[in-house]
């Protein structure tokens, strides 16, 4: 759809351009977040390595806070999303990829903006959650949708902060695996 008939610059493209400058912050974040703690990491710093303007990187996010919860929380949803599972909110993506991220996973946990990147993160994974529900519970009311939805995101939101701070003492198959079983005994399959 073009914007003007002098434009060439379509939304389509806009779209794409601000999911490179996003996707080019997110390695930025994950270069630099991987040689320290993020706590000291600088907007600054961020924009340089992603080779993006600061005011770019404003016109996208408040802040490091916000970039930082709004990712942490996209993350999480596409996780779930991309994820071909029968269960009403797929986890072993996230798990997997958690497991992946080594010592940077407990870097972020220790960040003091964790709580916030876990309530948008929880957010977002209660939408996937309810939306699941929605297609395959459909006698179920919007309120029970989103009871159940909050009930189950909690729970494995709280299962995976306590897999972390505990230094991930089990796999994260094994995780999932625990997590698929109280699914599976809360919704009766």
């Amino acid at each position: 759809m073009i914007l003007d008939k002098g434009s060439r610059l379509s939304i389509n493209s806009i779209d794409r351009r601000s999911q490179s400058t996003r996707d080019a912050i997110g390695r930025a974040f994950l270069k630099l977040g991987g040689m320290r703690d993020f706590d000291r990491l600088k907007v600054g710093e961020l924009v340089r390595e992603a080779g993006v303007a600061r005011s770019t990187f404003y016109a996208h996010y408040r802040g490091l806070d916000d970039y930082l919860a709004r990712s942490f929380a996209a993350m999480l949803a596409g996780f779930a999303r991309r994820e071909r599972s029968q269960a009403i909110l797929p986890v072993r993506n996230i798990l997997a990829h958690v497991a992946a991220a080594g010592e940077g996973a407990g870097r972020l946990v220790a960040d003091h903006r964790f709580p916030i990147m876990m309530i948008e993160g929880e957010r977002a994974l209660r939408r996937v959650a309810s939306e699941r529900l929605a297609a395959c519970r459909p006698v179920l009311s919007e309120i029970e949708r989103r009871t159940l939805a909050t009930v189950i995101t909690a729970g494995f939101l709280s299962m995976l902060r306590d897999w972390l701070e505990q230094g991930r003492v089990i796999s994260a198959d094994e995780l999932a695996f625990r997590f698929e079983a109280v699914e599976a005994k809360l919704f009766g399959a």
